[in-house]
């Protein structure tokens, strides 16, 4: 997930080491094709007075802006290690990542939120995206939830660990 995950990072706030252990690079490409695909469509609905709810696409555009600008840095780091595994033909990564210590927040945010564009896009009539399918929910949910388990301070739990555990 492009962008990071944190909110309010600078240059002085502390910082925590997250490892997200077992990355699976299919599941990766194709969630950042579902959220690009959301984002495009949030974009043209948001401008359309028919709108039920104008304001949800422009809150969810605003927040991908802001995680996107406030922690270029963490999403810059992740991209340069899967693009690395990705040439070298590997199916997974582990990712070692410095955020700030207040990422878990933002995490926990950007997953409700996306949990609602889930149900904007259920309403039907609105979007053309679909649901994220639910492979790509379980993803995010482990994915996001690693940040904020370990910033908690917890141990990292791969993807084949917390698939296993979730069935």
């Amino acid at each position: 997930m492009r962008g990071g995950a944190a909110r309010g990072m600078t240059e002085g706030s502390p910082k925590v080491e997250v490892r997200i252990l077992g990355l699976p690079l299919e599941l990766v490409a194709r969630s950042q094709e579902h959220v690009d695909d959301l984002r495009r469509e949030l974009a043209l609905i948001s401008h359309r007075p028919a709108t039920p709810s104008p304001e949800f696409p422009a809150r969810l555009l605003t927040l991908f802006d802001e995680l996107e600008r406030e922690y270029a840095a963490v999403g810059e780091a992740t991209e340069v290690q899967m693009e690395q595994a990705q040439r070298s033909g590997a199916g997974t990564v582990d990712l070692a990542l410095l955020v700030p210590a207040d990422a878990g927040d933002a995490c926990i945010r950007l997953g409700e939120t996306l949990d609602q564009a889930d149900r904007f896009c259920a309403e039907g009539g609105y979007l053309l995206n679909l649901v994220t399918p639910a492979d790509l929910v379980d993803f995010r949910q482990w994915y996001l939830g690693e940040f904020v388990r370990q910033i908690s301070g917890e141990e990292p739990l791969s993807w084949a660990q917390w698939a296993a555990e979730h069935g």
